[in-house]
C-alpha cells in the first residue's frame, strides 16, 4: 500500500504510516481551503479503503479537527466511510476493518 495518496485536481492528500503489522494509521487528510467540499478527500479515502480491503489491512485514525469541520461532522463523515469508534489503542480511535473478499 502507498503511504501517501494525492488528488492533484482538488489539492487533497492523505498520509498514512504503519501503526503495527496489518494496521495503517491515517495521520493526516488535507484539502486546500478553496477546494474543500468538492469530494477530493472522499475520493482519496475510497481509494485507500479499496487498497486496504484488497490487502486485508485495518485502517486507524484519531479525530482531531483543525479545519472547517467540527468533531461531530468529522465523526459522521468517517462513520459513513465504515469507521467505528473503539476504546483502544488510543483516545478517539476509529477503526475500519477490511471487508472480506
Amino acid at each position: 500500500m502507498k503511504d501517501y495518496y494525492t488528488n492533484k485536481k482538488t489539492f487533497t492528500s492523505v498520509d498514512t504510516v504503519e501503526y503495527e503489522p496489518g494496521t495503517l494509521y491515517i495521520s493526516r487528510i488535507k484539502t486546500r481551503d478553496s477546494y474543500q467540499g468538492q469530494g477530493g478527500a472522499r475520493e482519496l479515502m475510497q481509494e485507500l479503503i479499496a487498497d486496504a480491503d484488497n490487502e486485508g489491512v485495518t485502517l486507524a485514525l484519531e479525530i482531531n479537527p483543525y479545519g472547517p469541520m467540527n468533531f461531530k461532522q468529522l465523526e459522521s463523515w468517517y462513520k459513513r466511510l465504515g469507521f467505528k469508534k473503539t476504546a483502544a489503542p488510543f483516545e478517539n480511535c476509529y477503526l475500519r476493518k477490511p471487508k472480506e473478499k
